[in-house]
């Protein structure tokens, strides 16, 4: 399949003169989740309260069918899949799920280079329940995790594990199936961060044998500022009562009955907590088909060839792993200077990010940045070193 990449990049608008290489902070607007967004507004207009069960709108079940949109992304049944909640909501809901310590076997493992919310969420989840000190640190070889080093930390007494998919600062993609494995080998649930990897990177979670995955839909799913977050529960924990039981995670066929016990559904849509967040609900759906359009595969593909391109022409080193199947969807580029040539970039038209103490990122999605700018940017960071 031959992919018009210029047609899709004509559907996105980018900041007058520049060129933007943000998209695993931000991704960038379009019409067509303008238009999803005003669509749901119209029904609110149109319906009220009945938008929740008017034929055009059906709120009610809106997650669930969004849910078959994120299947591919991830590796999964439709069941699976749920947006809803935030990011770290989901986190929250995930470890109140699935931990379970048992005697001694109660440590989590994270690693030092978490995404702040993730350590966060972890270090505060352990102290409401009294130990703190079951928190169990990787720390990095140099740069970089080493899959060898996270699995010989996988000792007796750890319950859980928590993991990126990509690392947010260097961009490394992790060997995440030898790590299930190795957790599934151990007794231990796996958790799985896919914020930087979902959108830009294949996954296979229910094959892999992931436990449970969260992500933000606002990087590389495009679905815009305070966009609702994703969550993956795999099969062989439904039924399960979550962790943080709230109205929206009942039986859909049950739901209505206002039952004071809680009859959760059977699948991901039992993470639920709130109601859903409906005008949110209709950027992430349009944002999502455009992505199903092109398929995760040529993303992946186009992906590795924009950022193979950005290595190779980038006058400074690079911290993220040159191999394809150990890279993400952006690159991070170390310099002692990079706050300042991160502000110069900018000055010069070049959206990227800084990451402390000496790190700039950035992220060419294939959805929306070309070859040429690619190029381009790597000219205009010449000039600047």
């Amino acid at each position: 399949m031959k992919i018009d990449w210029d047609a899709y990049k004509a559907r996105f608008i980018a900041p007058r003169d520049t060129i933007y290489l943000l998209g695993n902070s931000l991704g960038l607007y379009s019409p067509e989740a303008e238009a999803g967004l005003l669509k749901a507004i119209s029904h609110w207009r149109e319906h009220g309260i009945n938008g929740f069960m008017a034929e055009g709108a059906e709120w009610f079940a809106w997650a669930e069918r969004i849910g078959e949109l994120l299947a591919p992304l991830v590796g999964a049944s439709a069941q699976e899949c749920v947006p809803a909640n935030s990011t770290t909501v989901n986190l929250h809901q995930l470890l109140a799920t699935l931990y379970e310590p048992i005697g001694d076997k109660k440590r989590i493992l994270i690693d030092r280079s978490a995404f702040p919310s993730d350590s966060y969420a972890v270090q505060s989840f352990l102290a409401v329940r009294g130990c703190p000190e079951a928190l169990k640190v990787v720390e990095p070889a140099g740069r970089l995790l080493d899959a060898d080093q996270i699995v010989e930390a996988l000792t007796e007494e750890v319950a859980l594990v928590l993991l990126p998919a990509v690392v947010y600062t260097t961009g490394q993609l992790l060997p995440v199936e030898r790590i299930a494995r190795a957790c599934q080998d151990r007794g231990a649930t796996f958790l799985l961060d896919c914020s930087h990897s979902i959108g830009a990177v294949p996954h296979r979670l229910h094959d892999w044998g992931v436990d449970g995955a969260f992500w933000c839909s606002y990087k590389y799913l495009n679905a815009g500022p305070g966009s609702p977050g994703g969550l993956f529960l795999h099969s062989k924990h439904f039924g399960r009562r979550p962790g943080l039981a709230g109205w929206f995670g009942s039986d859909k066929s049950r739901q209505m009955e206002m039952t004071f016990e809680m009859i959760p559904a059977m699948g991901a849509g039992a993470m639920q907590i709130g109601s859903p967040p409906v005008l949110a609900f209709g950027a992430l759906e349009a944002s999502l088909k455009m992505i199903d359009e092109v398929g995760i595969e040529n993303i992946r593909a186009r992906s590795l060839e924009l950022t193979e391109r950005m290595i190779a022409l980038c006058p400074l080193p690079i911290a993220t792993p040159r191999l394809a199947d150990q890279r993400g969807g952006h690159v991070s580029i170390v310099h002692p200077q990079a706050a300042g040539i991160q502000e110069e970039l900018q000055k010069r038209g070049v959206m990227t990010d800084f990451r402390n103490p000496d790190i700039v990122r950035m992220a060419p999605n294939p959805m929306y940045n070309s070859m040429d700018e690619v190029e381009r940017a790597m000219t205009i960071l010449a000039g600047i070193v």
